[in-house]
């Protein structure tokens, strides 16, 4: 049993969200704790006796600071000063968190935000120097998320691309526009047919764009898809002069006077839908009357009575139509599709991502679990080997008895 619990809880602002950081004490050692995320650790280094809590993010003893959990090494003790931010400072040395910014001059340092600073030499991002960033002409371009020097734009830690002028159009928070260039976090772009580029977003916010260049239609978005994500992607199946947006909210979907089309896997692929009754789901679902589509895919299923049941993992999915249950995998390659057979359409329902049941039998991974009784069934909660158990018997994650 604990002796005695000594805790101080602060709340402090992290990436938007309220975090509950806190410092115990128990039995005369130090832990540190995220409350969020239920973690705790034991810090063997502090000296308790001597233990000063500074602010939500820092600590000294008589021998050590420490951020957070970790010590900043090599501090002096007498000149440790905070300052905004994850930085900090003594009369040697400038640190980010727990880590020394090699080479910041302390008198000449300044900071400019969260992750950039400066002295009269370098440009710093955390704790490393920004390769290629002239200190006296660094800034931010207001309202984006983008660096620039007389040179250059920067984007978190990389020189993205040169510059040429003054004159920088920001597009919205993630693309800025110079002479003829396009900027999108790590990429530049220049290879279009004229300067006059017209860019079509969906809001200021948006990281998906339609760029339009007098002759040719282009797709540029950051995305999980490799085959997308930092591409300019020429859209050579679209015709110019009757390019629209079928709903601005779900950009990815777009019509010309030829047809409907979905854009991924590195074009413009398209839809083989009825154009009159053609509705969008979601980003990924779309149908007309008789048909339901994932991305540009025909997936064999009526629209009528059609419903996403759930989102099990990574681009798994249950479905239903009139006429059966249906079990989506779109994780890798071309989506497939299967009737979960033997499955009451109406009263099925998704338990987890491994379990679900109807009024007559307990599924596991889409198959009937053989055996399982369906009025004890329940999902186990010890996280180990054991997943589901009912009066009868325990099942593991391969949907196996264990005996």
């Amino acid at each position: 049993m604990e002796k005695f619990v000594y805790r101080i809880i602060i709340s402090f602002i992290l990436i938007g969200t309220v975090v509950k950081s806190e410092y115990a004490i128990k039995n005369g050692d130090l832990y540190y704790s995220f409350k969020e995320s239920n973690s705790e650790y034991k810090m063997t280094e502090a000296d308790i006796k001597t233990l000063k809590v500074l602010n939500d993010n820092y600590a000294i003893d008589g021998k050590h600071v420490f951020f957070q959990k970790n010590i900043i090494e090599n501090t002096d003790l007498k000149t440790f000063k905070i300052l905004e931010g994850f930085y900090s400072k003594d009369r040697k040395n400038v640190y980010y968190r727990e880590h020394k910014i090699s080479g910041a001059n302390h008198e000449t340092f300044e900071i400019l935000d969260d992750s950039y600073s400066k002295d009269r030499k370098n440009v710093y991002f955390m704790y490393d120097v920004l390769k290629g960033a002239d200190p006296k002409s660094f800034r931010r371009i207001p309202e984006t998320d983008f660096y620039r020097d007389k040179n250059n734009i920067f984007y978190s830690s990389e020189k993205v691309g040169s510059i040429k002028g003054e004159n920088i159009k920001r597009i919205n928070q993630n693309l800025i526009k110079n002479d003829g260039s396009l900027f999108m976090a790590f990429w530049k772009y220049d290879k279009f047919k004229n300067k006059k580029i017209e860019i079509i977003t969906r809001n200021d916010s948006s990281l998906s764009y339609y760029i339009k260049d007098g002759k040719n239609i282009y797709y540029l978005a950051r995305s999980m898809e490799e085959e997308v994500d930092g591409k300019l992607l020429k859209l050579k199946e679209i015709d110019y002069a009757t390019f629209d947006f079928i709903d601005k909210e779900f950009s990815t979907y777009i019509k010309d006077k030829n047809g409907i089309y979905y854009v991924s896997r590195g074009g413009a692929n398209k839809i083989n839908a009825d154009r009159d009754t053609f509705k969008i789901i979601n980003v990924i679902f779309s149908k007309d009357k008789n048909n339901v589509f994932y991305d540009n895919v025909n997936l064999g299923i009526h629209s009528e009575g059609f419903e996403i049941l759930a989102y099990v993992w990574d681009s798994t999915y249950y479905l239903r139509d009139k006429n059966n249950v249906y079990y989506l995998d779109a994780y890798i390659g071309p989506p497939t599709v299967k009737i979960v057979k033997g499955a009451d359409v109406k009263s099925f329902t998704v338990i987890d991502n491994l379990y679900s049941k109807d009024r007559n039998n307990i599924f596991c991974n889409a198959e009937i679990l053989k055996g399982a009784d369906i009025k004890t069934f329940e999902i186990a909660s010890d996280d180990g080997e054991i997943t589901a158990k009912d009066s009868k018997n325990k099942y593991d994650r391969n949907c196996k008895i264990i005996k």
